[in-house]
């Protein structure tokens, strides 16, 4: 465990390898909207003219470029949240860990992970949420 002081102030190293996990996404997510948006720019627009599936295609790219732009906010606002070991970061980081269970098999190895672990003891007593008693 890192840190000195409170028992708040104490972050397991687990918690940071996770903020590193959700800072190399938030990096992946900003890299794939850059290269959709110098591609989609350079190469896609041009190339359509007056096709008649040109508003599709324009809805497309805007879509993709709001998922990977949202999705590199949140993967930054989970950093942010887990590094300073807030409930809400937590609870963000759980939900981003579910959503890349898709990405086989990487994402599902380190989601499965990052799920056990925020859900143990530990995690809970770090972030400061209160553990139920145990029956």
């Amino acid at each position: 465990m890192n840190g000195t002081g409170s028992p708040r102030s104490v972050r397991p190293d687990k918690v940071t390898l996770i903020a590193v996990w959700f800072g190399i996404s938030a990096a992946g997510s900003f890299f794939l909207l850059a290269a959709l948006v110098v591609v989609f720019s350079g190469l896609v627009l041009p190339e359509l003219g007056n096709d008649p599936d040109r508003g599709l295609v324009v809805f497309a790219g805007i879509f993709g470029g709001f998922l990977f732009g949202g999705l590199g906010v949140l993967n930054i606002a989970a950093v942010v949240g887990v590094l300073q070991l807030r409930e809400w970061g937590r609870w963000l980081a759980m939900v981003l860990a579910i959503m890349g269970l898709i990405f086989i098999p990487i994402g599902t190895i380190v989601g499965v992970f990052i799920i056990r672990y925020l859900l143990t003891d530990e995690a809970t007593q770090a972030f400061g949420a209160a553990i139920p008693p145990s029956a």
